[in-house]
């Protein structure tokens, strides 16, 4: 069985997954799974992004307080990391992984993250595949043995440079910055 095939079917059945992300090596898990991915991680603080395979299955799960201008599905493709304010349908979908300032979307950029967003058939979470104080690997074989050994699978091919993708957060105020450079549709 193709590798990513196996990856997205771990990830559909809520394990854990090494993702190569086209900037950093990542750790994917469905938000059940959540507790598990922070034991793999060894940090309980980690930042966590969602990524969705399109804009109707966000809306299913978040309601935005605000949007930017032409809304979040007007930035679908853009390359970045988006946060924006606002809550989870469900509450008890609301701990760990929605940060100070909102939730935490990966848009565009990659090749691989929304495809295997569409072959596992879940949103999922996406944090780096490093532990704690260590920088992040780029590609599979550069994960710490500790954590290949304790995902579920892999989905893999796309290439890392090791350059994490800007961040920035969208909030009643306006566009922040919160890592990177500012991405062209904002300026």
């Amino acid at each position: 069985m193709d590798r990513n095939i196996a990856g997205a079917e771990a990830l559909q059945k809520g394990g854990i997954i090494l993702v190569e992300t086209g900037t950093v090596l990542g750790l994917a898990t469905r938000p059940e799974n959540v507790e598990e991915l922070v034991r793999v991680k060894g940090a309980r603080k980690t930042p966590f992004t969602w990524v969705f395979s399109d804009y109707a299955s966000l809306r299913e799960c978040w309601v935005c307080r605000t949007e930017p201008n032409g809304g979040i599905e007007g930035l679908w493709n853009e390359r970045m990391t988006l946060v924006v304010p606002g809550r989870f349908r469900k509450r008890e979908r609301n701990p760990l992984w929605a940060g100070a300032f909102g939730l935490g979307l990966r848009l565009g950029g990659s090749d691989s993250l929304i495809p295997l967003a569409i072959a596992a058939g879940t949103p999922y979470l996406l944090t780096s595949a490093n532990k704690k104080g260590e920088e992040p690997p780029v590609q599979y074989k550069d994960a710490p043995k500790e954590i290949r050994e304790s995902v579920d699978g892999a989905w893999l091919g796309a290439r890392g440079n090791g350059k994490p993708t800007s961040v920035v957060a969208w909030t009643e105020g306006g566009v922040v910055l919160l890592r990177g450079a500012m991405p062209k549709v904002f300026l």
